[in-house]
């Protein structure tokens, strides 16, 4: 790839990924064999001591779970040659049923070494109600192996397997809940069982297993991740190939300064998103650490991971921003050790970017762009530059600029040109950790075939200015359509939370005569009124971003906005609220 006109930005092409996943995070067990790689702080120091002694190397406080590189490397080695024994086949699927614990990381090293195709799922898709989208993650993948954390979760992938006409795959059980009987009288095995299976001493197994996890093979799926869903209203299976996912480990390692000596990155959120796996296995490949948090994300449990563990690395939406900074324990933890906070997840404005170089003084504010489909696309070039220097578009922060080896083009859709610098459009990008294609559901046209190469639309508003720094506005499904003219919510969101200090929700409701008129919920009012907040929209933006009705959360029988398990807000939810709120207005029929 080579440098082009500014509406076509492509960067210098560079040796990001051509190594083996296990060859990749390899390189953090060499560099610190004996630091740690992963703590679970919610888990004792003895769990699974039968497959991996505890940790005595680097004495962790609180007597939680702390394994060192060569302790996870062992035990992930362990399952992968259990699972070789079973005749579990190279390039088969693996999928976990498994709230963040040391499991998870521990599945995700074994499926790299035994070549598997990692499915991280939504573990509470294993409960009642939920057997569509059970069956239809079943169906995509075909898993040889499924983990779950209960013996009783076996029945519910026995059910939705018979049910779909799907091969039951060997089911794996963290935890079980009573004396494990013979292993023959029982339709699972549990997590120690598999790892026993084999003796550690065993070197030419080893020798095969590993030897073969380090050959090169670019087009093998390595992990398969599912989009929120909040786009088309059904996730959508994104197939990621060892080429991908090595170059996304690389680009992130490099963007984020995961690199840094004494790394330690926070795993807060939810594990079957992109973010977790590649911010993750990026931490490995650089030799720092990984700490979980809990189960699930509570602010409590964050805070005391980032003061007692010196968590140095943190990637946060702006819901889990403010529960952190929202929680009583938050004044008197102690921060000194955050050298980077990356916020994600939705639209940042400077309004919030600027909330958070405030609240976290001592850390270096980034933003992060990464989409399922598409990940490391971009580096934030503003670590060390003070927030005035900054260059804000209509109260939104950048993005930052392509990374090398990939290519990104803004396409005006209304006249089917490429857009020129400083003109709106559709993001597209080119690039080696671009998915082949969707799995389980048909899209049309989301991808493109040219002769410059394979672009994926990714339905973001951008712009890019003559440097080739970028902007993201907004989702073109976003868009508000009134009286003939396109309103990107986005920018009416920034204005308001520039001015009121607290986070709107900006969206299109029906109207008889405009088509759609622009409401706006926000979170509080802080002393301003409505004619306060549609007066400054109104002068900031103009009359055709004036706003048509404001609402407030507590009106709305609402605590917080309406998020997916990622922190974004889910605009078709709060839209159903405010059209609830409204018929709840309506005078009723006698």
């Amino acid at each position: 790839m080579t440098e082009s006109s500014p509406h076509v930005v492509t960067s210098a092409i560079t040796s990001y990924g051509g190594i083996s996943m296990l060859t990749q995070i390899e390189q953090g067990l060499t560099k610190n064999p004996h630091s740690l790689a992963v703590i679970s702080q919610h888990q004792l120091s003895g769990h699974l001591s039968d497959i991996t002694s505890p940790c005595t190397d680097e004495p962790v406080n609180n007597g939680c779970l702390a394994w060192t590189y060569t302790q996870l490397f062992e035990a992930a080695l362990r399952l992968a040659l259990g699972l070789r024994i079973r005749s579990i086949p190279t390039n088969s699927a693996i999928v976990t049923f498994i709230p963040n614990r040391v499991e998870w990381a521990l599945f995700l090293w074994a499926s790299t070494i035994h070549k598997l195709n990692f499915g991280s799922l939504d573990h509470t898709a294993l409960q009642s109600g939920r057997q569509q989208e059970l069956r239809g993650y079943l169906t995509v993948l075909r898993p040889t192996v499924a983990v779950v954390v209960r013996p009783e979760d076996y029945g519910q992938i026995y059910r939705a397997c018979d049910a779909c006409g799907v091969e039951q795959p060997l089911v794996v059980v963290l935890a079980p809940t009573q004396p494990v009987s013979d292993e023959a009288s029982r339709p699972w095995v549990c997590i120690s069982e598999l790892a026993a299976f084999i003796s550690p001493s065993d070197q030419e197994d080893r020798s095969i297993i590993l030897r073969t996890a380090r050959r090169y093979d670019p087009e093998r799926t390595a992990v398969t991740l599912f989009t929120s869903g909040t786009t088309s209203g059904r996730p959508k299976g994104c197939l990621r190939h060892v080429q991908g996912s090595t170059f996304v480990t690389d680009a992130i390692s490099d963007s984020f300064r995961l690199a840094e000596d004494a790394c330690r990155f926070l795993h807060m959120g939810v594990n079957y998103r992109v973010s977790t796996v590649a911010l993750s296995l990026s931490t490995w490949k650089c030799g720092g650490a990984t700490v979980i948090s809990g189960d699930e994300f509570t602010a409590e449990s964050a805070l005391r991971a980032i003061e007692r563990y010196a968590i140095t690395h943190m990637f946060c939406a702006p819901s889990l921003f403010h529960a952190l900074e929202d929680h009583p324990a938050f004044p008197r933890t102690n921060l000194t050790p955050l050298r980077y906070v990356l916020l994600g997840g939705e639209i940042i404005s400077k309004e919030r970017f600027m909330h958070a170089a405030k609240v976290f003084p001592g850390a270096k504010i980034a933003i992060g762009h990464g989409m399922t489909e598409c990940s490391g696309t971009f580096v934030w070039p503003f670590f060390d530059s003070a927030i005035e220097d900054i260059p804000f578009r209509d109260g939104i922060a950048p993005v930052g600029y392509v990374l090398p080896g990939q290519a990104i083009r803004i396409w005006d859709l209304a006249n089917d040109r490429l857009a020129q610098a400083d003109e709106t459009g559709e993001l597209q990008i080119c690039s080696p950790a671009l998915i082949k294609d969707y799995v389980g559901v048909e899209t049309v046209g989301t991808f493109i075939d040219d002769p410059t190469g394979r672009w994926f639309k990714t339905g973001d508003i951008a712009v890019m200015n003559e440097v080739g720094l970028v902007w993201i506005l907004g989702r073109l499904n976003d868009r508000i359509k009134r009286g003939g003219c396109s309103i990107t919510p986005a920018a009416i969101e920034a204005c308001i939370e520039e001015y009121v200090g607290t986070s709107a929700c900006v969206f299109g409701m029906e109207h008889a005569t405009l088509g759609e008129d622009v409401y706006a919920v926000v979170e509080q009012l802080h002393g301003k009124t409505r004619k306060n907040i549609a007066e400054h929209v109104l002068v900031n933006l103009g009359k055709d971003y004036a706003l048509g009705r404001i609402f407030i959360l507590e009106e709305l029988g609402l605590d917080v906005f309406p998020t997916n398990a990622t922190g974004k807000k889910m605009k078709g939810v709060l839209k159903s609220d405010v059209m609830r709120y409204l018929a709840s207005k309506l005078p009723r029929m006698a």
